[in-house]
């Protein structure tokens, strides 16, 4: 798994290695809304998170991107649920005017969760089993460009294991590029 993540890694990078001079890049953050990710056994109702992301536009219409949601853990009956992810996207503008930008996204998602058990004496001691899962993500977002950096909003799917829709909203600062 730490290959496959490195080496998505070192392409995202090399990508942006490309043409900085012509790019524009943006970091932010944001707040999350999940509607819980689906475990095939329930629902485990981490709903509010927090997110930080980059964007990287390569040209007027095609951005890639990388994103961490930190969801906040859930504790129901002493059994404590975490979970976080990581998405690498890609962006393709459908709109983009001086003050709108509309998006389509589309990426691999990787999400770390972890089920931590109490010790409740007998059968269970307690402890924890966690699991990475890889998925994909599709969506879409918008972008309106203020004074100090542009707000946005997106909506995206993640189709895995855990199953999940994700509405995000935040802010990106642009810090270089044209």
């Amino acid at each position: 798994m730490k290959k496959i993540t490195t080496i998505l890694f070192a392409g995202l990078l090399s990508i942006v290695m490309v043409n900085t001079a012509d790019a524009q890049i943006e970091v932010g953050a944001g707040l999350v809304l999940g509607t819980g990710a689906y475990d095939g056994a329930g629902d485990v109702n981490n709903d509010i998170g927090l997110k930080v992301d980059g964007r990287y536009d390569i040209n007027e219409q095609i951005a890639v991107g990388a994103d961490f949601t930190f969801f906040f853990p859930k504790d129901e009956s002493g059994v404590k649920f975490k979970l976080s992810a990581l998405n690498l996207n890609g962006f393709y503008d459908f709109l983009n005017e001086e003050e709108f930008n509309l998006y389509g996204l589309a990426g691999l998602n990787i999400a770390f969760w972890e089920i931590e058990f109490p010790d409740v004496g007998g059968f269970f001691g307690g402890g924890s089993i966690s699991d990475t899962e890889i998925g994909l993500n599709i969506g879409a977002g918008a972008e309106y460009v203020m004074n100090f950096g542009n707000l946005f909003g997106e909506v995206k799917y993640v189709i895995s294991d855990l199953d999940q829709l994700v509405i995000a909203a935040g802010v990106r600062i642009p810090v270089g590029g044209n």
